[in-house]
């Protein structure tokens, strides 16, 4: 019948498969188009796509602002860390030479800018002192013994090689 029209058979058999082919694309896309336009109007009532995409909006702008705080806080926090105890050195050594063994001691502790304190510890047979001394961006306006600046330089090589790695 329809070669005596002058129509290949073969020819209507591929374009029907060709349509049905482009039927099933269209089909699949949209139902891909329909679950993700259902997600999107999940939490909106009204069932309004303009009303859906302002709540999301709004949610979006809710979510930038409590970044934005959370950010700042972030500064502030890191900031007050700066004037925390960082950096720590201690040295124990003998102040006598008539003692048996590494009783003394200066421990210094340091802030961000090397500033604190050195606490140091002498002990002797018959006597025991203790002293504190302010350092103030690692000096101290008290003279300092070669062990507490020792301990000074040790607190501050300690924090940088924690640091560099």
């Amino acid at each position: 019948m329809f070669a005596a029209l002058g129509i290949n058979l073969d020819i209507i058999v591929i374009a029907l498969l060709v349509l049905i082919v482009v039927l099933i694309v269209t089909l699949a896309m949209t139902i891909d188009s329909r679950i993700k336009l259902a997600r999107i109007m999940k939490n909106c009532s009204s069932g309004r796509l303009d009303e859906a995409i302002v709540s999301y909006y709004n949610n979006v702008e809710a979510l930038a602002q409590e970044i934005k705080a959370q950010a700042h806080r972030f500064v502030k926090y890191e900031n007050n860390t700066s004037l925390c105890v960082q950096k720590v050195g201690c040295v124990r050594y003998n102040a006598f030479s008539d003692m048996g063994s590494d009783l003394s001691y200066s421990i210094a502790i340091l802030d961000q800018t090397n500033t604190g304190f050195v606490l140091t510890g002498i002990f002797g047979r018959d006597h025991a002192n203790t002293y504190l001394k302010p350092i103030t961006a690692g000096n101290s306006s008290i003279s300092l013994s070669e062990e507490e600046k020792h301990a000074i330089s040790e607190a501050i090589s300690n924090y940088n090689k924690k640091h560099m790695e």
